[in-house]
């Protein structure tokens, strides 16, 4: 683990304090170098003022622990082509004294490229990372203890630049959180990729929470408009990587698990949208309020129209349903008519053949004319 016996970054140098209080300053020494070249073993390297934040000793002090490392040969320092500051990363030495301590797994550790770090162009945003990391580690130690971290974790469509997983101090439940750090501008359809996949990753249960760190103010707020604007689910092409078909994304249950961590010089600020909503000096409060009243407004207008709809809907079937009962009728009464003009026409013809035989007044007659025998039945010809 990254700080041994020790919860979280503060508990390690809280005990570091204590071990200074104490004059022991050996034992400062070993704390301050085993948590150097743990997380140089996880990162590949780093520069000079993350390892100061990193042992919480940025004065005179600090530098010359740095050089006693690299005089004895835990760790050497280099150049990169793309960054102007000193670097450091392990050497034999510190190598050597990881494997000693089982301080990590002995098949990953070993010295690394320096030939690899040297041309390498990703520096800024891996020291920025770094950054978050430290930040990250401080916000979340109060009752959690740092169980492990890793960097560079493939979840689904997406790598993770780490993945931190805690566990409370007082019962087993544990925490994985995912870290992203931005420093370059994306296209909008790139983002909502990021913030749409991350949530469909936490639905599946593979973290439960993600930060996403920044060190510039107009990509973090560029970041969360896209958030509440409701991003889309869009579709990667697994030939050039691609993306397209974009499509709504209608599950929103889940971010409020997306974080977005502000860094600079003298604070840092981290929230999220229910943080934001409730915090009305936030400047985004008005953009997510003005966004959710829309939305609702915009969710009453569609319900009025599809009430308007089905009432048409409804008329329309009334109105049919007049119509087939009117044909209906109008079927009936020209039967009816039909019929009667048949009558009239069957009883003319028997009018005319029983005054021909003189029996007006006969008995089989009156019941054809009262209805009592069927007038459709009777053989005219005869």
């Amino acid at each position: 683990m990254l700080f041994g016996d020790q919860s979280s970054l503060k508990g390690i140098h809280a005990h570091m304090d204590a071990l200074s209080e104490a004059k022991d300053f050996i034992g400062v020494n070993i704390e301050r170098r085993m948590l150097v070249l743990k997380w140089l073993h996880i990162f590949g390297y780093s520069d000079r003022e993350i390892i100061l934040k990193l042992i919480d000793r940025p004065d005179r002090g600090g530098y010359r622990f740095i050089t006693d490392l690299i005089r004895h040969g835990y760790i050497q320092k280099f150049e990169n082509t793309f960054y102007g500051k000193d670097l450091f990363m392990l050497d034999k030495k510190g190598v050597g004294l990881l494997l000693e301590s089982a301080a990590t797994p002995t098949d990953k550790t070993k010295v690394p490229s320096k030939r690899k770090f040297m041309i390498t162009n990703m520096v800024a945003h891996e020291v920025g990372l770094h950054k978050s990391v430290i930040a990250s580690l401080n916000h979340l130690s109060d009752g959690r203890r740092l169980i492990n971290i890793d960097k560079e974790v493939r979840c689904k469509a997406l790598m993770l630049d780490v993945l931190m997983n805690f566990q409370k101090l007082d019962s087993e439940a544990t925490l994985k959180v995912g870290l992203e750090y931005e420093r370059a501008d994306k296209s909008r359809r790139r983002t909502e990729f990021l913030l749409v996949e991350h949530m469909k990753n936490i639905a599946k249960e593979q973290y439960d929470l993600v930060i996403f760190s920044f060190t510039e103010k107009r990509l973090h707020d560029y970041f969360i408009k896209i958030l509440i604007d409701k991003p889309k689910e869009w579709s990667k092409s697994k030939e050039k990587g691609t993306l397209y078909n974009g499509i709504p994304y209608n599950d929103q249950s889940n971010n409020n698990s997306l974080y977005f961590m502000l860094l600079s010089d003298d604070k840092i600020e981290i929230t999220n949208l229910a943080q934001i909503r409730e915090l009305k000096t936030h400047r985004l409060h008005s953009y997510l309020v003005e966004s959710e009243q829309k939305e609702k407004n915009d969710a009453l207008s569609a319900e009025k129209e599809k009430e308007r709809l089905e009432a048409q809907e409804m008329r329309s079937r009334e109105e049919e349903e007049q119509k087939k009962r009117k044909r209906e009728q109008e079927d009936k009464e020209l039967a009816k008519a039909v019929a009667l003009r048949t009558t009239e026409e069957i009883l003319k013809k028997l009018l005319h053949k029983y005054e021909n035989r003189n029996l007006i007044f006969n008995n089989d007659f009156k019941r054809y004319l009262t209805g009592e025998e069927d007038v459709n039945k009777i053989d005219i010809d005869t």
